[in-house]
């Protein structure tokens, strides 16, 4: 999608222990890291989005010229098409006109040939009523075959200078025609890039959201811009977990329809979902496409940065940044067949947990998602349990 260049520090910190965005890891020692540089790490996002819609709409302005450049070639190609039929149609006409030409001087060569062997122009002869009509008669038949001759002569070259203009038109439409596919592939691939460029910008732009809700969370909390993160943004430790419902069963191990990277957790609608460990509540999302109304909380547990994620919930009960313990009911099961969240067909819970600091370490759990059963004792999936430790 996007290198998220610099901001993958603007978004591996944004939320220490707080907010959302795409994974990517920070280069630099994230436990120092200040509200200040989550500042200035905004900035070199902002200014990316700005260079990618640049660079998008320098992209559209060449594909549009592409268009026009397309839209008269394929004018071209149709005029050159006309000129070729319309020379062949000439070439059709003087080859007529050269056959009718051929014809009368066969006719008038009649009268040169000999009807004996000794009294050439007999016949013609005997329809002239004086030697002066005879010399008349001969000289016009010399006259108009010598006329002729010349007609088909030139008519020949004729059709020779349009057989010609027709081979340098069908060549002028071949170049046409290579030229248009030539614009063709370069506008799909100009076309691929706008794409591209929209998913990038389209990433930015949600990342600089998020961004955005992370700074305002973590001036919330009483961060300063000299103020380190993970100092100023307090999550209560823990020792353990415990499983997010009373009762259930794993309807969807992690893996699953390939890249599953969490458990769904098949129960009740409407029954209560309790936090996995003590922390700080960092996020909370209303309405997401696919994820319905979701919470993510961050932990640290024998001292060891994790975060957690709660979604399809039909209800939320705390408030962003509340301190949570074991025993904090979080909302209610949703995920309902006919409900609000559209990417459910029952009710269920999926329960997601990541390595690190939320905002800090990554916002997508994406590559930094483990798969809960080796931190919880869950039953075998698709076995029902009905208590938070017991194994059934």
């Amino acid at each position: 999608m996007i290198k998220k260049l610099n901001y993958i520090a603007l978004i591996m910190v944004f939320l220490i222990p707080l907010f959302a965005v795409p994974t990517n890891v920070l280069a630099n020692n994230n436990e120092n890291k200040t509200l200040r540089e989550l500042y200035n790490e905004l900035l070199k996002v902002e200014e990316e989005l700005k260079r990618v819609n640049n660079d998008k709409s320098l992209t559209k302005s060449k594909i549009n010229q592409i268009e026009k450049n397309i839209v008269r070639l394929d004018n071209e190609v149709v005029a050159i098409g006309n000129a070729i039929v319309k020379t062949e149609k000439e070439i059709v006409k003087l080859n007529e006109n050269i056959a009718s030409k051929d014809k009368e001087i066969k006719e008038l060569m009649k009268f040169f040939q000999l009807s004996t062997g000794e009294n050439m122009y007999l016949e013609y002869a005997f329809g002239a009523s004086s030697m002066t009509d005879f010399i008349y008669r001969l000289a016009v038949v010399e006259q108009l075959t010598k006329y002729n001759n010349q007609m088909i002569d030139d008519m020949n070259n004729m059709i020779t200078q349009q057989e010609k203009k027709t081979k340098e038109l069908a060549a002028q439409q071949k170049n046409a025609q290579v030229k248009r596919r030539e614009l063709s592939s370069e506008q799909v691939k100009l076309g691929d890039r706008v794409y591209s460029l929209n998913e990038n910008s389209m990433t930015l732009s949600e990342e600089i959201a998020d961004a955005k809700k992370t700074i305002k969370n973590y001036e919330k909390l009483g961060c300063k811009p000299n103020d380190i993160l993970s100092v100023c943004s307090r999550v209560n430790g823990d020792v353990s977990f415990a499983r997010p419902t009373l009762q259930g069963l794993i309807t969807c191990g992690w893996g699953c329809y390939g890249g599953h990277r969490a458990i769904d957790i098949g129960g009740i609608a409407g029954e209560n979902i309790y936090a996995t460990a003590a922390g700080l509540v960092v996020d909370i999302t209303w309405g997401s496409t696919c994820g319905g109304n979701y919470v993510t909380i961050q932990h640290k547990v024998n001292g060891k940065s994790y975060a957690s994620r709660y979604m399809h919930m039909a209800s939320i009960r705390v408030g962003l940044h509340q301190n949570v313990t074991k025993d904090t009911v979080l909302g209610t099961v949703g995920g309902y067949a006919g409900g609000y969240d559209r990417c459910t067909t029952g009710p269920h819970l999926h329960f997601a947990i990541a390595n690190g600091v939320y905002g800090q370490d990554f916002w997508s759990f994406g590559s930094y998602a483990i798969n809960p059963v080796n931190l919880i004792n869950f039953p075998p999936a698709g076995v029902w349990f009905s208590s938070r430790y017991r194994m059934y």
